[in-house]
């Protein structure tokens, strides 16, 4: 029997995989009509916020987005005003197995990101459903998902746009070792972030797993927040925020990143706000996604773990921001040459 997935999924922090390499480890940059910086752009930069949630709070949010993946909305209140209640006071993660009816789910709460995360366990353990609702199904489903969040004033729905949300998949194969087994979408995980002024907030937003059925698997939700008002449709900064007109623009900064690193592979370009590591601020950068590529001497190409770069757009001379973990000491074999 063999049986595989291929799961893609983000990091806590950081919530903002910018896409994966083409299959063809190209490098071209990639870029979406809304993510081009230009010079000369009033940009806002903000002050970031971390959301506090009161028990109350967290028990209410946690009851609207547990009816939504048990679909069961009838459920007590005190239900989750006691599973919040054997978590207060928790400063990091925390995580329970709880039966919603007949649904058996997996809830996970990372209070310093106000990181929510619910599975149903007995939909993601369905591997062989015989529908497929297809991917105009599934983005339905978020659709729907989305709007009952808005609804629930969970989420404010200026902030998202379905309509950007990526798409990866979970895939299942299963056969004997003597059949050509093709792999089957067994999952649509949509990821949708936060929005700021059409801008991409990369460490705020919600992944929606959409099973081959059209029910809902799981949904994640949560990441940081920023100080501001809206001004006429517009988002503006308070605190310690403000504006600045851009000096750089994205065909600069890819200009330059090409020179400086030729031998990245599976490259990305974003523009997006982030929460610059240090400063408490969130600002708007050209973000890219990189892995990087070299020769070991006997043969072989081994391929580093992913990175991620900021790069100003108030100053054409300053260094990328690292938003990546620290380099691994260990580098993973990925081709071997002829």
């Amino acid at each position: 029997m063999i049986r595989q997935r291929d799961v893609r999924w983000l990091g806590i922090a950081f919530f903002a995989c910018l896409g994966c390499a083409k299959p063809d480890g190209g490098s071209e940059p990639v870029m979406t009509s809304s993510a081009l910086a230009v010079a000369g752009t009033s940009l806002a930069v903000f002050e970031a916020k971390q959301p506090t949630r009161t028990s109350d709070d967290l028990s209410a949010r946690l009851r609207t987005i547990v009816g939504l993946v048990a679909a069961n909305s009838s459920v007590a209140p005190s239900t989750f005003s006691d599973l919040v209640g054997r978590h207060a006071g928790a400063a990091a993660r925390w995580a329970e197995k709880i039966a919603i009816g007949a649904a058996n789910l997996h809830v996970e709460y990372y209070p310093q990101f106000d990181d929510l995360r619910v599975n149903n366990l007995d939909v993601e353990d369905q591997l062989n459903p015989s529908a497929d609702v297809g991917e105009a199904g599934a983005r339905a489903v978020l659709s729907s998902v989305v709007a009952k969040l808005a609804s629930a004033n969970i989420i404010a729905a200026s902030q998202y746009d379905t309509s950007t949300a990526e798409l990866g998949y979970t895939k299942h194969m299963e056969g004997v070792s003597t059949e050509t087994v093709v792999p089957q979408v067994l999952q649509y995980r949509f990821t949708l972030r936060r929005r700021i002024n059409g801008i991409d907030f990369a460490n705020a937003g919600m992944r929606v797993v959409v099973h081959r059925d059209g029910r809902l698997a799981a949904l994640r939700i949560g990441g940081g927040d920023v100080k501001s008002i809206v001004t006429a449709g517009v988002e503006e900064p308070t605190g310690k925020g403000y504006r600045f007109n851009s000096v750089v623009d994205s065909a600069a900064i890819i200009s330059r990143f090409a020179k400086e690193t030729p031998d990245a592979r599976g490259v990305r370009h974003r523009l997006m706000y982030v929460i610059m590591p240090g400063t408490g601020m969130v600002e708007p950068r050209h973000v890219v996604f990189s892995a990087h590529s070299s020769d070991d001497g006997h043969g072989d190409i081994v391929i580093a773990r992913a990175t991620h770069a900021a790069y100003s757009l108030a100053d054409a001379s300053a260094a990328p921001v690292s938003l990546s973990d620290p380099p691994a000491s260990t580098k993973t074999k990925a081709t071997r040459t002829q």
